[in-house]
């Protein structure tokens, strides 16, 4: 299997764009475990659906355009929330509010510019 082909897209005035074609990408999905093990138990014993689910996102590609590029850096500065779907080829969709954790660009002289990005979502 290749690896992962992810979009980021982002919510602009009602309608979601793609900001960002990721070459190379990081997801990471958690889940908080609640633990429920009584003193007596031979077992370690975990509540089902309850814990808390946060998806991690790095990634790295080209800037597409100076719009793109003036959204994802006014986040970044900000602390603005972004309201984000990342859509994989195999289909899964993450979608809800994301923040963006950490932001890095780069280029050279004549050449495309670069970023790296960390998102966290907020709430999935």
């Amino acid at each position: 299997m290749k690896g992962a082909l992810f979009l980021l897209e982002v919510e602009i005035d009602s309608v979601f764009t793609v900001l960002a074609a990721m070459r190379t990408t990081t997801m990471t999905v958690n889940n908080e475990t609640v633990d429920v093990t009584s003193k007596g138990d031979l077992q370690r014993e975990l509540l089902e659906n309850c814990g808390i689910q946060s998806v991690s996102l790095k990634a790295s590609g080209c800037i597409s355009d100076a719009t793109s590029y003036a959204k994802i850096s006014y986040a970044a500065n900000t602390g603005t929330l972004l309201n984000c779907k990342i859509n994989s080829n195999n289909g899964e969709i993450f979608a809800g509010a994301f923040i963006i954790s950490g932001f890095e660009t780069s280029g050279e002289y004549n050449k495309d510019g670069l970023y790296s990005i960390t998102l966290e979502s907020t709430d999935i």
